[in-house]
């Protein structure tokens, strides 16, 4: 009877311990969502800068090109690299 009594009693401890666990589970669920739907913003805005940028960099090289034939087309002398 008395083995009986102690595996109850520890069945309930353990069930005790489970429910215990569950908000910290819980918890750390939740944080974990945030913390993912804060890098995939994060993600989302780096990757539209990386855009931005690639943008702006054929700009200027569009812009350094046709200054470059500019000045060529002055000068008969000067050659494009």
């Amino acid at each position: 009877m008395e083995d009986l009594l102690n595996k109850t009693v520890g069945n309930y401890i353990k069930q005790k311990e489970r429910q215990k666990m569950k908000p910290i589970t819980s918890d750390c669920e939740t944080s974990l969502r945030q913390e993912n739907e804060e890098l995939c913003i994060s993600k989302q805005v780096l990757e539209k800068k990386i855009e931005e940028l690639l943008e702006l960099q054929e700009q200027y090289m569009s812009r350094e090109v046709a200054m470059i034939r500019k000045v060529a087309g002055k000068s008969p002398n000067y050659q494009i690299r």
